[in-house]
């Protein structure tokens, strides 16, 4: 969903009110997503940058604006390990399409896994999935836009 932005021009002592995006804004955004072409779901070109455990992970999602989008979410595992990608090496060692930069190879889900507590994460070296549990700070967040979860 995205929502018209609000642009203020200062032009020769005026105050110009512009709606909407223009058109170098909306490039701008768009360059900062990837698009997947196989299913349709829009990624950003980062994860946060940072250790998080999975709530702050949740929330970093819900919270953000990337590329100028509402409506980011963790994503399921199996759409994590539809965009790996053993043929493409991004940074040091992520396997991972879409030229999606990755500050670590692992990166958390949302799916609860067997034991309380916790939940699939999904790793861009090996493209292995694994458990964790929420409260650990071991894993990035990778949000993902789109209502196709698989």
């Amino acid at each position: 969903m995205k929502k018209p932005g609000l642009l203020l021009v200062l032009s020769t002592g005026m105050l110009v009110l512009c709606l909407g995006t223009s058109r170098a804004q909306s490039t701008a955004q768009a360059q900062a997503t990837w698009t997947d072409p196989a299913t349709g779901l829009v990624w950003p070109l980062n994860d946060n940058g940072d250790v998080i455990d999975w709530s702050q992970a949740e929330s970093y999602c819900q919270k953000s604006r990337l590329g100028g989008y509402l409506g980011w979410r963790l994503p399921t595992v199996s759409e994590l390990a539809a965009i790996y990608d053993p043929t493409k090496t991004v940074g040091e060692d992520a396997h991972i399409k879409g030229a999606i930069l990755l500050t670590d190879d692992i990166v958390w889900s949302s799916e609860a896994a067997g034991a309380p507590g916790d939940v699939w994460v999904f790793n861009f070296y090996n493209g292995h999935r694994f458990t964790a549990h929420a409260s650990n700070n071991g894993a990035r967040a990778l949000c993902v836009l789109g209502n196709d979860r698989q």
